[in-house]
C-alpha cells in the first residue's frame, strides 16, 4: 500500500439522532488542513424515523443513505463496505458507529495501522479494565498501530481495514446474520484468519489486533436485540465449526435481498 491511498469514512446510524450529530460534528472539528486526506464520508442510516435533511446542510460534504425501514446493522454495515468496494471505490474504508466521538489526530493512527496490518479494530476504554484483563493477550503492549493491543475478544465501534480485503480475501460481513449480534465477529475473524489484524489457526488462540486512537464511545441507548443475537448465535457456531471460515463475496443471499441492498444507492 502506498502512502498517497485514498480514504472512506463510513458513519453507521439508527435512531439515536443526538449522538449522531455528536459524532459528526467531532468527525468534521477533528478534520484540518494538517490532517491526512479524506476523500469521502457517507452516512448509511438504517431507517430511522426522521429526516435527515439539516445533517446534509450542517456537514457540507456528506453523503446521505437513508433505507426506508430498519434492516439491521450487519445489512447496513455491508452497504458500507459495498458503497466504498464497488460504488466509490477507496484504499481505505473506516466505519464509526453512531455512538463515537474522536478528538486529535485520530485519523493518523489509524491509517498507519492499517499500512502496518491492512485491518485494525478498536480498543474501548473498557477494554483497558482489571476485569477484562483475562481477555488481554499481550499485556506489555502499547496500543500504538506499531505495537497494538491483542485481545481474545472483539468489538465493532470502530474498524479501519484495505478494501482490496473485501475484494480478494475476506468479503463482506455475512449475510446470514440477521438484524444484530455476532456479525462483526465472524468477518473479524475471517480477516486474522489470513493474518490481517491478528492471529488465528484452529486449535491455537486467535488474537484481534486494537488500538485506541483518539475515539471514545458516548453513553447511547443500544438497538440490540436478545432474540436476534441468540438466533446468530446458531450461525455463528455453525460456522465456526467449518475447516475454513469462507469467503463472502457478495453481501445478499439472493436476487431479492440484493435489489433491497441496492435500492438505497437508487434513490440516492
Amino acid at each position: 500500500m502506498t502512502l498517497t491511498q485514498t480514504v472512506g469514512i463510513a458513519i453507521i446510524a439508527y435512531n439515536r439522532p443526538d449522538c449522531l450529530d455528536k459524532c459528526l460534528n467531532s468527525l468534521w472539528n477533528s478534520l484540518n488542513d494538517e490532517s491526512p486526506r479524506v476523500d469521502s464520508i457517507a452516512l448509511f442510516d438504517d431507517g430511522s424515523p426522521y429526516e435527515l435533511t439539516s445533517l446534509r446542510q450542517k456537514y457540507s460534504g456528506l453523503h446521505v443513505f437513508q433505507s426506508d425501514r430498519n434492516h439491521g446493522v450487519v445489512f447496513n454495515k455491508n452497504r458500507a463496505l459495498y458503497y466504498f468496494t464497488e460504488i466509490c471505490p477507496v484504499d481505505v474504508v473506516i466505519l464509526l458507529e453512531d455512538d463515537v466521538l474522536l478528538s486529535g489526530d485520530w485519523l493518523d493512527p489509524w491509517l498507519k495501522a492499517v499500512r502496518l496490518h491492512r485491518h485494525m479494530n478498536y480498543s474501548p476504554g473498557y477494554f483497558r479494565i482489571p476485569s477484562y484483563e483475562k481477555y488481554w493477550l499481550k499485556p506489555d503492549s502499547a496500543g500504538t498501530p506499531q505495537d497494538p493491543y491483542v485481545y481474545k475478544v472483539v468489538t465493532g465501534q470502530c474498524t479501519a481495514l484495505s478494501t482490496d480485503l473485501i475484494r480478494s480475501q475476506a468479503g463482506y460481513i455475512n449475510p446470514a446474520f440477521k438484524g444484530y449480534g455476532h456479525g462483526h465477529v465472524e468477518w473479524a475473524c475471517r480477516l486474522i484468519q489470513h493474518g490481517h489484524g491478528g492471529y488465528w489457526k484452529r486449535g491455537v488462540e486467535r488474537g484481534f489486533f486494537a488500538i485506541p486512537s483518539g475515539v471514545e464511545i458516548q453513553q447511547a441507548m443500544s438497538n440490540k436485540d436478545q432474540t436476534q443475537i441468540n438466533l446468530n448465535k446458531v450461525v455463528m457456531d455453525n460456522l465456526m465449526e467449518e475447516a475454513q471460515l469462507p469467503y463472502v463475496g457478495f453481501p445478499w443471499k439472493n436476487d431479492d435481498e440484493r435489489e433491497l441492498f441496492l435500492s438505497v444507492f437508487q434513490s440516492n
